[in-house]
C-alpha cells in the first residue's frame, strides 16, 4: 500500500518496488517528509530490499519547510544508509543543497548514498543502471 501524503507525491517506478519517484509539492513540510522514510524503513525492514529515491522538486523554494531537520535526520538517515537505500535529487534548490552539505560534512559516510542529477532522465538512468538485472550476468 502507498503512503498517501498533503504535499508529497510518491510513485514506484518498478514494479519489484525498489525506485520511488518522491515529487514535491507546495507547503511540504519535514514531518511529511520523514513519514516518507520511516514508512520506506518499516518497508526495507519487511522485504530486505533496499530502496532508491529519486526526490524532485520542481517548485525549488527559498526558505526551509517547516519542521526540524537535524534532530530526525540524525537518527534516520544512519538506519537508511545502514539498510543500503539512496537518493538522486533531481536539480535541488540551494537550500537542499546546503542542507545536503552540512549533513555530509556531520555524516561523511552520507555522501556515499546522496547523487545529484540534472533533470529526471538523468537521475533515471543513475538509478536503474544501480538496480541489478537478475537475467543478465554482466550486472554489478
Amino acid at each position: 500500500m502507498m503512503l498517501e501524503l498533503d504535499h508529497i507525491d510518491l510513485k514506484w517506478l518498478n514494479p519489484e518496488e525498489t525506485v520511488l519517484l518522491v515529487e514535491y509539492h507546495p507547503n511540504w513540510t519535514w514531518d511529511e517528509y520523514f513519514k516518507i522514510v520511516e514508512w520506506i524503513l518499516e518497508k526495507v525492514e519487511q522485504t530486505g530490499k533496499p530502496v532508491q529515491f529519486i526526490s524532485v522538486d520542481t517548485y525549488r523554494r527559498m526558505a526551509s519547510p517547516r519542521g526540524d531537520f537535524f534532530v530526525r535526520a540524525r537518527t534516520l538517515f544512519p538506519r537508511m544508509l545502514k539498510s543500503g537505500c539512496s537518493v538522486v535529487y533531481v536539480s535541488p534548490s540551494s537550500i537542499t543543497k546546503t542542507l545536503i552539505s552540512v549533513y555530509s560534512k556531520l555524516s561523511p559516510e552520507t555522501s556515499k548514498a546522496i547523487r545529484l542529477a540534472n533533470s529526471l532522465d538523468e537521475a533515471k538512468q543513475m538509478v536503474f543502471s544501480k538496480v541489478p538485472d537478475n537475467d543478465d550476468p554482466k550486472s554489478d
